[in-house]
């Protein structure tokens, strides 16, 4: 055989050391020769050789397989032996690439659906920092369209103020490092979005190549972050520097958590403290009045209240304490305490209590606590007692021609006999100025005349006064019973004052007992009442004016009305003379609608004049106060002589304050009405000052009693300076009354009173004469 031709044993060897299947063809596609490699992919042990290779391969399939489907293949075709048309024939088996590609592909579809439809910005950067591409929820963030974004650098979009701490992030991916940080960017609608970014580097052939990053918007969540943030440091800062103690408590009352005040109140640690019970420091006088606040409070109730607290010194607090629900989605899981020391507040209430009820110069109960007591007695049933009315005889004199250092010792003096002279079962009061009182009961008229005749007779002897100097100061007494002479306390006090009016008639230095015969020597007293009657239909009152200026300034304020009655048959009467008489028969009704009707009017005329307006003050009696019409008939007139209500002030008495409901029902509605209110003649009358915190006044007048002998008498000035701190701490305003020197006003002006009145600025003038002196007041200012 020659060289140059193959025989069929050598092809066959050929084939066989071939690496790949392989296969031997003639030039008409018949298989003449094939390798072992073939054999693994037919289905079974077969003859190939004489078969068309189209039957067995074809150009991307092998067909003769024990496989569902043929296997993809790969076939190239080599001549190998031109002369013959031989031709060698081979095949890949493209399964493994081809599942690897398909794997491949799902991937990248996953990937990228991941890309187009991840709730969050994500983006890729190339070294220099362009966009090279960005997912659709980038674009809606940023506001920005893809093609857009590639003309952008990263730094195009993050706001100044936070590139400096940006680009060091990016330098640090580009060095292969993964970042997590926050950073904030500006939208192409100029927003500001805080972003959470999270970068890592494109690595291809160990390069980067780029970056990739995940930015969520964090900027709601940024600001209720910062929101709660600033809440918790409110509540943080109200809690720790509150002046006031604060705690919070659990259902069972355990302290878990408490402010520094409440430390210092406590006297201890706060580690102390927190998880024990606040009830055992209640007093047991207040403990099941807190324990009912609490309970109301464990049942979403916010509840104020009163109690006193005793901490491990010892020491007891009167708070004013707040309790509110603690709730927490819609449960109640504690309660806040904020609690007021007012221990202050009620050693001052305290001792004004006192002096409401103790005459300050005797210390012996004043006429509030008499009128207290005999109502006391007449509510308990008592059968009979004696209502003794002394009046010293003298003391006008002394106190005018010697002063009233002098005239308050005799007062002081006066308190101390009587005193020693009264039995056990006998109270003494002093009534006002030099009249004091004495009850008896139980007791019998013998026994009452024998005490009166003891005292009348001990009056004989003169008093030693502190200054070593002796006054005579006889007494004259007048004596009512209960109930013979009298039902009811006011009805007892004017039957003995008349009594008294009687033995000073008679030559004074006695007593008498009220009688049927004392209504007699009354007959002044009904003819003045006849003229009374009409003297307001008679025209006969008029109204005086009296400046209320403030000391600061000197400037006009209000002025106070003042009524005057000239009648055409008495002449001038006084207020003094009428004015209780017309409390006693109702007639105060009418002249004090009178009052108010001329007040109003005289507003108008002055408002028609075009001058200054300044609120004019009016006197209610306790009568009109509570009459049924009062409240109607003060709104008709101020609608009908359409005045501002600002400019009408009322003044009322201490004395309205006993019965503190109704009061308050009808100041409530006179400060709807719009007009201000006034404590006229405050510290003389009813001072038990609970109502001042209660009642909705915006003066307290300062009765000219104190003022009078401010200047020398300390205790005078003592209780005007404590009226003035209690008006202020209480937000009220002070007008002082019956300023007559200079010396008095440069008094109240250091301690704080905000406004006076007097014969110092000005008497009670007519309403013509007021405006003289005004326009010449303010000429001179």
């Amino acid at each position: 055989m020659e060289t140059s031709r193959l025989t069929l044993d050598t092809i066959q060897h050929l084939v066989n050391d071939l690496p790949i299947p392989s296969f031997i063809t003639s030039d008409q596609d018949i298989i003449i020769a094939y390798n072992d490699l073939v054999l693994k992919y037919l289905d079974k042990e077969k003859n190939l050789k004489g078969l068309a290779l189209s039957t067995v391969l074809n150009q991307d399939s092998f067909l003769m397989t024990s496989k569902p489907s043929p296997i993809s293949v790969h076939k190239q075709i080599l001549e190998i032996e031109p002369s013959k048309n031989f031709h060698l024939v081979q095949f890949y088996d493209l399964t493994k690439q081809q599942t690897t590609e398909k794997k491949l592909g799902q991937l990248d579809r996953q990937l990228k659906s991941l890309f187009e439809h991840h709730p969050e910005l994500i983006f890729t950067l190339n070294p220099s920092g362009y966009f090279i591409n960005v997912n659709p929820e980038g674009e809606k963030l940023l506001g920005y369209a893809k093609e857009e974004l590639y003309k952008l650098q990263y730094t195009d979009i993050v706001i100044e103020e936070d590139l400096h701490f940006t680009q060091p992030y990016f330098y640090d991916v580009l060095n292969q490092q993964v970042v997590d940080f926050t950073l904030r960017v500006r939208t192409k609608e100029r927003f500001i979005r805080t972003l959470h970014i999270t970068a890592v580097p494109i690595i291809e052939d160990q390069q980067v190549t780029g970056v990739i990053g995940i930015g969520r918007d964090i900027t709601q969540t940024n600001a209720i972050q910062k929101q709660l943030q600033e809440s918790e440091q409110r509540y943080r800062s109200i809690y720790d520097n509150n002046i006031d103690m604060i705690m919070s408590v659990d259902l069972e009352g355990r302290f878990t958590s408490i402010n520094k005040v409440t430390q210092d109140m406590f006297q201890t640690d706060a580690d102390q403290l927190i998880g024990t019970s606040f009830f055992p420091y209640i007093s047991t006088d207040y403990y099941d009045h807190t324990e009912e606040h609490f309970n109301n409070a464990i049942t979403g109730q916010a509840t104020q209240y009163e109690t006193v607290v005793i901490n491990d010194e010892k020491q007891l607090f009167h708070l004013h304490v707040t309790l509110v629900p603690i709730m927490i989605n819609g449960t109640i899981t504690g309660i806040h305490c904020i609690a007021k020391d007012i221990s202050d507040k009620k050693r001052l209430m305290n001792q004004l209590n006192q002096m409401a009820y103790t005459d300050y110069l005797t210390n012996l109960p004043n006429h509030y606590s008499f009128h207290r007591h005999v109502d006391k007695f007449i509510e308990q049933g008592s059968k009979s007692f004696a209502v003794m009315f002394i009046d010293l005889d003298r003391f006008k004199s002394i106190n005018e021609a010697l002063g009233h250092t002098v005239g308050n010792d005799v007062l002081i003096q006066t308190a101390h006999r009587l005193k020693s002279l009264l039995p056990r079962h006998a109270n003494l009061f002093r009534y006002s100025g030099d009249e004091f009182i004495a009850t008896f009961n139980p007791t019998t008229v013998d026994e009452v005349k024998g005490w009166a005749q003891e005292i009348v007779q001990a009056f004989r002897t003169p008093l030693q006064l502190s200054s070593d100097v002796e006054f005579l100061t006889p007494v004259s007494i007048g004596i009512s019973f209960f109930p013979t002479d009298g039902s009811d306390t006011d009805t007892l006090v004017r039957r003995a004052d008349a009594a008294v009016r009687l033995a000073k008639q008679n030559g004074k230095n006695q007593y008498q007992l009220f009688h049927s015969q004392i209504k007699e020597h009354h007959e002044q007293y009904f003819n003045i009442e006849s003229h009374l009657l009409n003297a307001v239909e008679k025209n006969e009152f008029s109204l005086y004016y009296q400046p209320q200026l403030s000391l600061e300034t000197e400037e006009v304020k209000g002025l106070e009305a003042l009524i005057r009655w000239h009648s055409d048959k008495l002449g001038f009467v006084s207020p003094g003379d009428f004015i209780p008489m017309a409390e006693e028969n109702g007639l105060i009704v009418d002249i004090g609608e009178w009052v108010i009707e001329t007040a109003c009017q005289q507003i108008a005329i002055w408002k028609q004049k075009g001058l200054d307006l300044y609120p004019i003050s009016v006197n209610v009696s306790i009568r009109q106060f509570y009459h049924t019409n009062f409240l109607e008939h003060l709104k008709t007139t101020i609608e009908k002589t359409q005045i501002d209500p600002r400019y009408l002030e009322i003044e009322i008495t201490e004395s309205v304050a006993s019965n503190t409901t109704l009061v308050l029902e009808i100041l409530k509605k006179l400060k709807d009405i719009g007009v201000q209110i006034a404590i006229d003649d405050f510290g003389t009358g009813y001072s038990s000052l609970h109502y001042l915190k209660e009642f909705p006044i915006d003066y307290l007048k300062i009765d000219q009693s104190f003022v009078r002998d401010i200047t020398t008498d300390e205790k005078d000035q003592s209780i005007v300076k404590t009226i003035i701190m209690l008006a202020s701490n209480l937000g009220l305003k002070t007008i002082a009354e019956g300023c007559e020197t200079e010396e008095e006003l440069q008094f109240l002006k250091d301690h704080g009173c905000d406004l006076a009145q007097g014969y110092y600025y000005s008497k009670p003038v007519p309403a013509d004469a007021f405006e003289t002196w005004f326009k010449a007041w303010n000429d001179a200012l």
